[in-house]
């Protein structure tokens, strides 16, 4: 089924939020049933805990791109160095401490097979605290 589906890179920035990944990266498999491009790039992470995490998805999950930048460029030149290493039909934006809806991906793909001359899709989110237990919506 995933054959004819277009391949998704998602550009996921990290610094010192690595106790967050690997929800992230659920997040990210079961947000689209399609090919997918996982590149995680650490912004210089100085905490332990973010390093630790990195290397156990680098070993784990082989095909998550792990990019370690060797000078702290915040997130926005981090961004755009996703975007330049992305192979990918289109690009899916993930902080390191973001999830996303089971199959958000996928629903914005088919609008783009439409064929109506999308060029970017934008949706509403949700804003939770640490905990997960208390949201607003935006």
């Amino acid at each position: 089924m995933s054959e004819n589906l277009p391949v998704v890179s998602f550009v996921v920035p990290c610094f010192n939020q690595g106790k967050f990944l690997n929800e992230s990266i659920s997040s990210i498999m079961l947000s689209y049933i399609g090919p997918k491009e996982i590149i995680v790039i650490d912004d210089c992470s100085t905490d332990y805990t973010s390093i630790k995490k990195l290397n156990e998805i680098e070993t784990k999950f082989p095909f998550v791109k792990i990019i370690r930048q060797t000078k702290n460029l915040g997130l926005s030149a981090t961004r755009n160095l996703g975007i330049n290493l992305s192979s990918g039909d289109y690009i899916q934006f993930l902080d390191a401490d973001d999830l996303l809806f089971l199959n958000k991906v996928n629903y914005q793909v088919q609008q783009f097979q439409l064929g109506n001359g999308i060029d970017i899709s934008i949706s509403n989110f949700l804003v939770y605290d640490a905990t997960l237990s208390e949201y607003y919506s935006i």
